[in-house]
């Protein structure tokens, strides 16, 4: 974590292992083909220049202590998906606040599963190959 970057996640390696019992929520949010195209955008120049970015330690402690410390191309997880979701009209928070319990508060979105990410595997991820 000290020294990550933009990283795509994996079931099968990396720090999952070690939290094998860890829970996970998946939403899903109806978005205009324009925000769709802009947030897809957005992710797709972090996934073509993750060496760009870093995990933002600092600004998770500013978080806890209520102070805004922003630094340049680094991000706690719910602060990159609050900045991603900047790209459509109905999200107005401040990134460096955003808690994952934030995301409850979007319109019209849908539960798609809660639960243990193991239970998510066996349930939904059909093939390693996809992770």
């Amino acid at each position: 974590m000290l020294d990550s970057g933009f990283i795509e996640e994996n079931f099968y390696q990396g720090l999952f292992p070690y939290f094998p019992n860890a829970n996970c929520c998946i939403l899903e949010i109806p978005v205009t083909e324009a925000e769709f195209e802009a947030m897809y955008s957005k992710v797709k120049f972090f996934c073509r220049n993750p060496y760009l970015y870093r995990y933002n330690l600092v600004g998770v402690l500013g978080y806890m202590a209520g102070v805004t410390i922003i630094r340049q191309e680094h991000y706690f997880c719910s602060q990159f998906i609050s900045y991603v979701l900047q790209e459509t009209d109905f999200w107005r928070l401040q990134p460096e606040f955003t808690r994952p319990m934030d995301f409850f508060s979007i319109p019209n979105k849908r539960l798609i599963f809660e639960g243990g990410i193991k239970e998510f595997i066996e349930l939904y991820w059909q093939s390693p190959a996809l992770v």
